[in-house]
């Protein structure tokens, strides 16, 4: 068997099977995390703490309580507004019953036709029960219109509320926002001022 003469450096790399042998790359050095620098884990453990918290607001029970009740809130002033649609309604139904029956009364006269009092008390009666049934409907109107009024006086206060919650929560968020930036700010330059020191070591 013959003798393979070394290599030149300077000559082409050896092929196997007529194909260039890829040089290879040199293996990046493995540091075990137990060689790390203690200073340096430290940092970057605290660092990770930080960027993942998330923002908790303490009182968001209290603020999920108070949005729910003011959604019923809309919700009850929402029904008391149909309601009062309907009393509006019915007030105006009794109203034109009252103006035909006070037309016919009008337009028997106009005819030069003569009423027996015994038409004109029946006239005169249902006009009567008219006006009852009217003062029933404006009564139940006005109730629902007190409603209405309650109804959207609570609305405001629940929304008061829910708001002062919303501003409080925002001023934390804020608050939170500002020390995280710090705090990464911080280990920030703890990072530059460890990675000065290792090279100046």
């Amino acid at each position: 068997m013959g003798v393979t003469a070394c290599q030149d450096p300077h000559e082409e790399p050896r092929t196997i099977l007529g194909r260039p042998t890829a040089p290879r790359t040199p293996a990046r050095p493995f540091t075990p995390a137990h060689l790390t620098p203690p200073k340096d884990r430290d940092v970057l453990g605290d660092q990770r703490g930080v960027t993942e918290r998330n923002f908790r607001f303490r009182l968001e029970r209290v603020h999920d309580i108070r949005r729910q009740k003011e959604r019923g809130a809309q919700e009850e002033l929402a029904t008391a507004l149909g309601r009062q649609a309907g009393e509006e309604a019915a007030l105006g139904q009794v109203d034109a019953t009252i103006e035909d029956a006070r037309k016919q009364v009008r337009g028997a006269s106009g005819c030069g036709e003569v009423l027996s009092g015994t038409d004109l008390a029946a006239s005169q009666a249902y006009l009567e029960r008219l006006a009852g049934r009217r003062a029933v409907a404006v009564r139940d109107l006005n109730a629902s219109r007190d409603e209405v009024g309650r109804r959207r006086r609570d609305l405001e206060a629940a929304a008061r509320e829910r708001q002062a919650l919303d501003r409080l929560r925002d001023r934390r968020r804020a608050e939170h926002d500002r020390e995280l930036a710090r705090a990464e700010s911080a280990q920030l330059d703890e990072l530059a001022l460890a990675g000065h020191r290792r090279r100046q070591a």
